[in-house]
């Protein structure tokens, strides 16, 4: 789970020594966080970590003492020093690309399916809404409201060469809006009890385009004049 993941890079930055900062307060806790938290039973090898520490280290040497001490299953694939007036990766993510493996399915019916959502005009679902105002008050009206995922679908091309039929995804946010695997999975395979999931990459907008969040660093390196605010959509 994401609570799980974020346990394991903590315990990891302490094994390694690390110098993490921690927030003010009654309750301090480490000062890390994701770039968007992954739902459970999805694998990523396209997931951003914000660490701030108490004084520098360098990033090469901070990423060697973390390849040491960190679980099974988790690795460091690139690292980079941003501005600390660099907005938190969280508020930059506008969407992410996955590959979704789907044994159950023949190549044949993957390509039906897909070509049966991308012709869908809407593909409607039931969203839980937030509950609760700041003060902890229920809010009154449902509880859930639609929400059409169609516009948040940019891309689903079924994969030519693996052995297990598979369908490369982009989702992208619209109107604030997130978009959920499990609710493309519904209409793409309601019957699948096997589908695994890949994160990829994260992506984030840059102009009109989505680009991999691993592209921008350069933006937000230290010493730059004014590090950019996140960017907003186009209108339209």
């Amino acid at each position: 789970s994401h609570l799980e993941a974020m346990h394991a890079w903590v315990r990891a930055l302490r094994r390694a020594k690390v110098p993490v900062a921690y927030s003010q307060g009654f309750h301090p806790h480490p000062r890390v966080a994701f770039s968007s938290a992954m739902p459970q039973n999805q694998a990523s090898i396209g997931e951003y970590l914000d660490v701030s520490l108490t004084e520098r280290v360098d990033p090469g040497e901070l990423a060697a003492r973390l390849a040491t001490v960190l679980p099974a299953g988790f690795g460091i694939h690139g690292h980079a020093e941003v501005d600390l007036r660099a907005p938190s990766l969280m508020s930059l993510v506008e969407g992410a690309v996955y590959t979704v493996y789907l044994p159950e399915l023949t190549r044949e019916q993957l390509e039906e399916r897909v070509a049966t959502v991308l012709a869908a005009d809407e593909l409607p679902v039931e969203r839980r809404r937030k509950s609760k105002n700041k003060r902890g008050k229920w809010k009154s009206g449902p509880r859930t409201a639609p929400v059409d995922i169609r516009p948040m679908i940019q891309a689903l091309t079924v994969r030519e060469t693996t052995e297990v039929p598979a369908v490369d995804v982009v989702l992208h946010a619209v109107e604030g809006k997130g978009p959920k695997m499990r609710e493309l999975l519904d209409f793409l395979a309601p019957e699948s009890a096997l589908a695994r999931v890949l994160r990829r990459e994260t992506l984030v907008r840059s102009g009109d385009s989505l680009v991999a969040l691993s592209s921008c660093w350069e933006r937000y390196a230290p010493g730059a004049e004014a590090p950019p605010a996140v960017e907003q959509p186009a209108a339209g």
